[in-house]
């Protein structure tokens, strides 16, 4: 079967896999080193941050 990783998730999940969504808590996966800090492979996504640029007004039609 497929992994589905989904980061920064925290407490909400242990929602995900409770028996009303289908899923059963027999098996749990700890991963030792944070999908951040992981050597990438070619082709998958990579964490990006988007947020403003200091002294960019050009979203504001200024120049």
């Amino acid at each position: 079967g497929d992994w589905i990783e989904i980061g920064h998730i925290g407490a909400y999940s242990l929602s995900l896999r409770t028996r009303f969504n289908g899923f059963y808590p027999d098996t749990f996966v700890e991963i030792e080193t944070p999908f951040e800090e992981a050597p990438g492979a070619q082709g998958y996504a990579s964490v990006e941050t988007m947020g403003d640029i200091p002294g960019d007004d050009s979203a504001f039609g200024g120049n």
